[in-house]
């Protein structure tokens, strides 16, 4: 039945304990000028993905301080992270 399949699927989206939604994180970035939220993906082990302009404070003209990942996050608590690496692709434009 399609209607099933249909709250089976959005009883899922509400549970973000259940993959993939289990994968999207909330990615805290700290820069000089202040903090930042924003989403990312878990997509390997010791790997999150998220946009270079998350990153990089175009109006400062500054790359963040710290980056942490926060995976699971229900009612205000979640296991966070803290990033050691980061990587952004070689054309990426750091101007205003």
């Amino acid at each position: 039945n399609h209607m099933s399949n249909v709250q089976a699927m959005s009883k899922n989206i509400l549970m973000p304990s259940v993959y993939p939604y289990s994968c999207v994180g909330m990615v805290v970035v700290e820069f000089r000028s202040g903090v930042v939220y924003r989403s990312g993906f878990l997509v390997g082990i010791n790997l999150v993905m998220t946009a270079a302009t998350n990153i990089f404070d175009k109006e400062n003209m500054e790359i963040a301080d710290k980056i942490s990942f926060a995976l699971n996050v229900i009612d205000n608590k979640c296991d966070m992270y803290l990033v050691k690496k980061y990587y952004y692709h070689d054309n990426f434009v750091k101007e205003a």
